[in-house]
């Protein structure tokens, strides 16, 4: 059911069909194209084009989208690319998570490979997309400080070292053997 509103002053509403797509369109450069359902405004189409979901008023680029988005492939795996691929845009790979251990729950990265990766147990990976433990880093870090308790050193992902602290000192043990040693300082200046 169509019912012109009163006062229009000349603006027309088409709709058209045809052999590759259905048209709706107005002639008025300055209103906007308002879809609705259950008597909410649910898109919008502004006169430049932009569009809204959840708005009427889209300011935010092509598409402003006020709520929560779902976007699914079928397969569990939701991807939103942000950029132009041709160029390394930023990727961002939100799955599922339901299948398996090191099958990532979030993947950032570009096109050219992943930059930060969290599994469904939690580990996290920079520089790597198979972290073993709660942070793992492929690469050299930086930091400004860092706190720490005990530190072990491993080789081949096996534990051989630990070095520890208490108030009387340094010290480093051997997980091999049990021994431990004492970190004798000298003082420099």
């Amino acid at each position: 059911q169509l019912r012109p509103k009163s006062g229009l002053s000349g603006y027309t509403l088409t709709f058209l069909l045809d052999d590759t797509a259905a048209y709706i369109t107005h002639n008025s450069a300055l209103r906007k194209l308002i879809l609705g359902a259950n008597n909410l405004n649910t898109l919008t189409m502004d006169a430049s084009g932009n569009v809204g979901i959840g708005t009427t008023n889209p300011q935010y680029g092509k598409l402003q989208v006020d709520g929560d988005v779902g976007l699914s492939l079928g397969n569990g795996v939701w991807k939103v690319r942000l950029g132009n691929p041709n160029y390394g845009s930023a990727v961002l790979n939100v799955y599922n998570g339901d299948q398996g251990n090191n099958i990532p729950v979030l993947d950032v990265g570009t096109n050219w490979g992943s930059a930060l990766f969290v599994t469904n147990t939690g580990n996290v990976g920079i520089g790597t997309t198979s972290p073993s433990v709660k942070l793992q880093v492929a690469g050299t870090v930086k930091a400004t400080a860092f706190n720490t308790g005990d530190i072990v050193f491993n080789k081949d992902d096996k534990p051989v070292w630990r070095m520890f602290e208490d108030e009387d000192g340094l010290y480093l043990e051997s997980l091999k053997t049990s021994k431990k040693y004492k970190f004798i300082l000298e003082e420099v200046s």
